[in-house]
């Protein structure tokens, strides 16, 4: 598989930042790839959990239960929202 585009990781980046506004009741979140839960006030285990809820319900995938606690940062995110969608 190639590497991901800037634009593959654009066109994951701008729905992602409307659901994380959307989940974490917050208009004024500006994602970038360098984004972690400690960037967000209200991204704790229980929203870490909706939040995944929401994004496989986005962007029509599976999370496995080992992908969801180790959340890195948005870019790490990205980039396993990208290979399930092409695996």
């Amino acid at each position: 598989m190639p590497a991901p585009t800037l634009q593959d990781t654009l066109n994951i980046l701008h729905p992602l930042t409307e659901l994380f506004k959307e989940v974490f009741d917050d208009s004024t979140i500006q994602l970038t790839e360098q984004t972690t839960p400690a960037d967000i006030e209200s991204w704790d285990s229980l929203s870490n959990l909706r939040m995944f809820m929401a994004v496989e319900k986005a962007f029509a995938i599976r999370f496995a239960s080992h992908e969801i606690g180790h959340v890195q940062n948005v870019g790490w995110l990205i980039q396993l929202i990208l290979s399930k969608r092409t695996a």
